[in-house]
């Protein structure tokens, strides 16, 4: 018997009569090429049928809906083989081995079918998030009135000093004029003072607050200092802007509180916008 004809009748079992069941079962027994599954198939799709849905419906949906009813395997083969025992209705006889053989096909079908724990492959570690960009947001200008804009980039903090006739990127000299935007991230809830050491002109504003005003040309090193109330934690505007008027140029941007030692405002508490 042709195997693959074999297979296609066993799925399309609701389809045969018992004459016809009767008749391919046999002459599959005669057929030693014949898969044993199949015929192990055949066996219990038709003990199920008879015994537990009373007609010949599809066989994997009726297993598996036993299977989901019982609490555990054994459950389901110990129930399967007494209803295998109590049933009157099969039109053939197994003599001697009938509960040995019904007994390996159930145990055979509940390996087949009963939901297995399927070890699940490990989940990816999640990549460390990149870290965020410290710094702020410089754009630099080819006079020092703030106009023609020449260049941009993220500057890590504020701490400059250029050389007589050396600007800061090319195309820049050492006229020219600068400003810087972001936010500032304090520490500590507290009044912080900020301070600028700054040749030639400089500005500041923190949360829109304008802390520091020093727009003068100068032949020196000058030093500002403003003060404001901060809250830990909390981002806030900054706002900076510089000009240089030739010969030597100089910006420096520290940071102090009660708690907070000075230092430049460091790249850790500073983000571009």
């Amino acid at each position: 018997m042709n195997i693959d004809r074999l297979a296609r009748l066993a799925e399309d079992r609701a389809s045969l009569t018992e004459e016809e069941f009767s008749g391919l079962l046999k002459e599959a027994g005669k057929d030693p090429a014949v898969a044993p599954e199949i015929l192990d198939q055949f066996l219990v799709d038709d003990l199920l049928s008879r015994k537990f849905l009373g007609d010949r419906a599809d066989f994997h949906a009726q297993a598996i809906e036993r299977v989901r009813a019982a609490a555990t395997g054994e459950d389901f083969c110990r129930d399967t083989l007494d209803a295998v025992r109590q049933s009157r209705k099969f039109r053939w006889r197994f003599g001697a081995w009938e509960t040995a053989a019904a007994a390996v096909l159930v145990a055979a079908l509940f390996l087949m079918l009963y939901p297995r724990k399927v070890e699940e492959p490990p989940e990816p570690t999640p990549a460390a998030p990149a870290p965020e960009i410290g710094g702020l947001r410089g754009e630099y200008f080819q006079h020092k009135d703030l106009t023609i804009p020449l260049h941009a980039r993220i500057d890590s903090r504020l701490d400059f000093r250029w050389e007589p006739n050396v600007g800061p990127a090319p195309g820049l000299g050492d006229i020219f004029s600068a400003r810087w935007t972001g936010r500032i991230l304090p520490r500590y809830s507290e009044e912080y003072t900020f301070r600028i050491r700054n040749d030639d002109g400089v500005r500041l504003w923190i949360d829109g607050r304008l802390v520091i005003d020093d727009w003068t040309q100068r032949r020196y090193i000058a030093e500002n200092r403003g003060r404001i109330l901060l809250e830990g934690g909390r981002a806030y505007s900054i706002q900076v802007e510089y000009y240089d008027d030739g010969n030597l140029g100089l910006l420096q941007l520290f940071w102090s509180s009660a708690r907070q030692p000075e230092e430049i405002v460091p790249s850790s508490c500073l983000r571009p916008e």
